[in-house]
C-alpha cells in the first residue's frame, strides 16, 4: 500500500498546481499584492477578448505588397503634429491618437445646511481617443512599479507619470475595499461580489452599467464586445440620457449627505469620446456638489451615460505633470493629493 502513497500525493499536488495556475492566469485572488508587469500590454486588441483593430486589414495588405527592398528613396512618413495649447482652453493637447480639452466653470450649488446657493468650481475635460489602447487603468506605484493589491496606494500624480500619461484622473480606489469587480485593460483581477453598481467600458469604447449582485462578472467578460475596464464604485448618474439619482441620493451620511462634496465623474458622449468632471469642495471659494447636481451638470454637456468614481479627497485631475484642482481631505490639514489605489490614464 505504501508504494502507492507517493504517486498519489504527487499526482494530487501536480493537479492542484495546474488548477491554481489556470485560475491565477485568469483571476487574481483578493488579498494578494503583486507587481503588474504587463500593465501596458495591448493583447486585448485583435484577439477573442476584444475588437480587432481597424488598422489590421491595412497592415495585412501592406505585408502582402511590401515596398521593394532595393528602393533607395522609400517614402517617409510625415511626423505626427502635436498641439499643446489653445486660446479657448485652460489646458489643451492634440495628436493623432488623443485630444484633451480642459476648462473650468464656476456654478451655483445648494448648501443645504444653510439653505443658500454657493459657488462651486468644476474642472471639465473633453477627451477623444483614436482607440481604447489610449484609455488605460493603472494601479498604484510601489517601488517604481504598478502594483495590484488591497491597501496598495500612491498618488494620482505618481501613477500618471509612471504610465507616461498626458491626462489622468483618480479611479475607483478598488484598493480600499476587499470586494468589488476589478478589470483593467482587459484583464480580470478580482471577481468577488459587492453591493456596487459598476461601469463597464466595452471593447468598442461604449459604456454600460450593471449591478454586481445581479450580474456575474463572467457574463460581462464573455460578452462578444470584450470588457476593457470595469470600475466598481458608483452609482450610475446618467444612463441612456436619463438621470438615475435624485436630490436625496448620496453615498454616505453626515457632511457628504447634506452638503456639497468633491465629485469625480466620467461620462460618454459617443464611443471613444468622453467627458469628465472634477468638482472642488471644502474650500472657501468652492462648496461642492451633491450627486444629483453632478448628474445634472454632466448631462448638460451632452453625455449619454455618466458614472460616479471615488470622490472626496481622492478626486484629482492631472495634466502633463500638474495637478489642476485642489484636493482636500477632511482628515488631513491643508490641500494636497490623497493616495489612491488606481487612476485612469489617457496617453
Amino acid at each position: 500500500m505504501k508504494k502507492f502513497v507517493f504517486p498519489l500525493v504527487f499526482g494530487l499536488t501536480l493537479s492542484g498546481y495546474a488548477v491554481y495556475s489556470v485560475l491565477d492566469a485568469l483571476i487574481i485572488p483578493s488579498g494578494e499584492s503583486y507587481t503588474v508587469e504587463d500593465d501596458d500590454d495591448n493583447s486585448f486588441f485583435g484577439n477573442n477578448n476584444g475588437p480587432k483593430e481597424e488598422n489590421d486589414l491595412n497592415n495585412n495588405q501592406n505585408q502582402e505588397n511590401p515596398n521593394p527592398g532595393n528602393n533607395e528613396n522609400p517614402e517617409k512618413e510625415e511626423p505626427e503634429e502635436i498641439i499643446t495649447s489653445h486660446p479657448d482652453y485652460l489646458r489643451y493637447y492634440k495628436s493623432d491618437d488623443l485630444e484633451v480639452k480642459i476648462y473650468k466653470e464656476t456654478v451655483k450649488t445648494k448648501d443645504t445646511f444653510n439653505n443658500v446657493m454657493a459657488d462651486t468650481n468644476i474642472f471639465c475635460a473633453d477627451v477623444r481617443v483614436s482607440d481604447l489602447s489610449h484609455f488605460r487603468g493603472r494601479f498604484a506605484i510601489i517601488d517604481g512599479k504598478p502594483t495590484y493589491g488591497y491597501h496598495r496606494y500612491s498618488t494620482t500624480s505618481s501613477i500618471a507619470k509612471n504610465g507616461n500619461a498626458i491626462f489622468a484622473i483618480s479611479g475607483d480606489n478598488y484598493a480600499g475595499r476587499e470586494k468589488g469587480y476589478v478589470v483593467r485593460n482587459g484583464k480580470t483581477y478580482r471577481d468577488s461580489v459587492s453591493n456596487s453598481e459598476d461601469l463597464v467600458v466595452w471593447g468598442d469604447g461604449s459604456f454600460g452599467t450593471f449591478k454586481e449582485k445581479n450580474t456575474p462578472l463572467s457574463e460581462i467578460t464573455s460578452n462578444p464586445l470584450g470588457a476593457w475596464q470595469v470600475f466598481s464604485f458608483g452609482p450610475a448618474l446618467v444612463v441612456n440620457d436619463q438621470i438615475m439619482v435624485d436630490d436625496k441620493t448620496e453615498i454616505t451620511t453626515g457632511i457628504a449627505k447634506n452638503n456639497g462634496n468633491q465629485r469625480s465623474v466620467i461620462g460618454i458622449i459617443e464611443p471613444l469620446h468622453y467627458f469628465i468632471t472634477i468638482s472642488e469642495a471644502r474650500l472657501e471659494d468652492s462648496f461642492g456638489q451633491s450627486l444629483y447636481e453632478a448628474a445634472e451638470f454632466i448631462k448638460s454637456k451632452g453625455v449619454k451615460t455618466a458614472y460616479n468614481l471615488d470622490g472626496g479627497g481622492s478626486a484629482t485631475i492631472w495634466f502633463d505633470g500638474e495637478v489642476l484642482n485642489r484636493p482636500k481631505d477632511n482628515n488631513t490639514p491643508g490641500i494636497g493629493e490623497r493616495e489612491i489605489g488606481d487612476a485612469i490614464l489617457f496617453k
